[in-house]
């Protein structure tokens, strides 16, 4: 029998980009790295539309961070998320 492996799944979506982004990674540190990544891509193009100052995003801020970018955007095509699977 195989032991379980545990893979993060990388989800984005950028209000302006038409396409949705995944990647897999086996280590939760490079998931956390590339979703950070991706939400400052869309907090940066956002701050750019608003003229408003771009803080960026970090490992502890990222979830929260885009909370900034309102509904307008739609939740449904703007966000990042990290999804974890166990594979058997």
């Amino acid at each position: 029998m195989s032991t379980p492996q545990t893979i993060h799944i990388v989800m984005a979506e950028h209000y302006s980009v038409p396409g949705l982004v995944m990647r897999l990674y086996t280590d939760k540190d490079r998931a956390v790295a590339e979703a950070v990544e991706l939400t400052n891509l869309i907090l940066k193009d956002f701050c750019e539309i608003r003229e408003e100052d771009y803080t960026p995003a970090t490992a502890d801020t990222w979830e929260a961070a885009l909370e900034s970018v309102p509904e307008s955007f739609g939740d449904a095509n703007c966000y990042v998320c990290i999804r974890e699977e166990t594979l058997q």
